[in-house]
């Protein structure tokens, strides 16, 4: 063998010599990665005492373990908390429990024998819980509807603001909705939000009923002003993580009106083919975002598909963790209490999911039908 040969070898059955090394070195960190993040784990749960099934104290937990095996991803990570959650928190900003207190004390007994000697319409009172805090606007309604002359500071905005509340709550839990459609329900009710602060300023009390009903001050338009610019606040604050991916989210919804020079620098040749191509942009217009990026082309446009991949995930598993728990609730009653938890979990995974087993398949997999007594 000549020099040159030789010395080629050598390089070859060094690269080789390391590359053996380096697999060891790897299980090696990741065996101690794994070491590492258990006694962490451990300290932390002995150290505050808390159950691992705690909600904040797991996120906490799973943090520290994510910056323990995921060094080089860490720092690629956005934190959301879950959009359904966040909108349900900034109604704590008002500080009206003066007002829910007052309507929540009412005697269940001695109203509805009130109602029935009244022969009112209604037939009881719906009442507000911690818990389920989207009943506020209905009880509040009702209490408004019930009791017209109540006029009192700190009453008569709720009724009509708390009625469109649950609303915008209950299109966020739809089936099917992608992150983009969810924040722009959300911008939706914040500029919602800011009309009716200038309205009320301005003494137009258009939107909001039950103030049209009597004769404000102006210190109390400055009031409901300064409570609806609070909301408004905190709304911003608590969705203010989501204008980090509100540009990757308006690139996914319409990609073929995006400008190019906003999109990321390894998506904007495949972007500019994208918009170039009539054909696709045609099936845009007929076909479901789904469907519309399942159907590109994997060699013509990877990034602006793996882009893609990445929006529709984002609280992918929001509406099926909600039908879950409801499910679960509505079959855990005291009239089942026989209810074990193999049947409960079977239950679950038929309710929730989309998919219809093959029923004939089913049967003929069976070789008898009837099992002898």
């Amino acid at each position: 063998m000549s020099s040159e040969q030789r010395a080629s070898r050598s390089k070859e059955l060094l690269s080789q010599l390391q590359k053996q090394q380096g697999l060891f070195t790897k299980l090696h960190a990741a065996n101690n990665g794994i070491a590492s993040a258990s006694y962490v784990l451990s300290h932390k749960i002995a150290k505050h005492g808390k159950p691992f099934a705690e909600g904040e104290f797991l996120k906490e937990c799973l943090l520290d373990t994510v910056a323990i095996l995921c060094t080089d991803k860490i720092a690629k990570i956005i934190f959301l908390h879950c959009i359904n959650h966040q909108e349900v928190l900034c109604k704590c900003v008002l500080k009206m429990s003066h007002v829910v207190d007052t309507v929540t004390k009412l005697h269940k007994r001695q109203f509805v024998s009130l109602l029935e000697e009244t022969e009112s319409g209604h037939a009881d009172l719906i009442y507000h819980t911690n818990g389920r805090w989207l009943s506020l606007g209905k009880v509040l309604k009702r209490v408004w509807d019930l009791k017209s002359e109540i006029i009192k500071n700190g009453w008569l905005i709720l009724p009509s603001q708390w009625t469109s509340w649950p609303s915008l709550n209950s299109k966020l839990q739809g089936k099917g909705l992608f992150p983009h459609q969810m924040y722009s329900l959300v911008k939706a009710f914040k500029g919602k939000l800011l009309l009716l602060t200038r309205q009320v300023e301005a003494n137009n009390l258009t939107h909001l009923p039950t103030l049209l009903v009597c004769s404000l001050s102006d210190d109390q338009r400055e009031k409901y002003a300064l409570l609806l610019r609070a909301l408004n606040g905190e709304f911003s604050r608590r969705f203010e993580d989501f204008i980090v991916l509100e540009n990757d989210m308006l690139l996914v919804s319409s990609p073929f009106t995006f400008n190019v020079d906003n999109a990321p620098t390894d998506l904007q040749l495949e972007l500019i083919d994208l918009q170039s191509d009539a054909v696709i942009g045609e099936l845009f217009k007929t076909i479901s975002l789904t469907r519309f990026y399942g159907s590109l082309d994997e060699q013509n446009f990877p990034m602006i598909k793996s882009h893609a991949q990445k929006m529709f995930v984002l609280f992918g598993s929001t509406y099926v963790c909600e039908q879950t728990f409801s499910v679960m609730k509505y079959n855990k009653s005291r009239h089942r209490s026989s209810l074990t938890d193999s049947h409960l979990s079977a239950i679950l995974r038929i309710a929730t999911s989309e998919t219809t087993p093959d029923f004939t398949a089913l049967v003929n997999a069976h070789q008898r039908l009837h099992s002898s007594h």
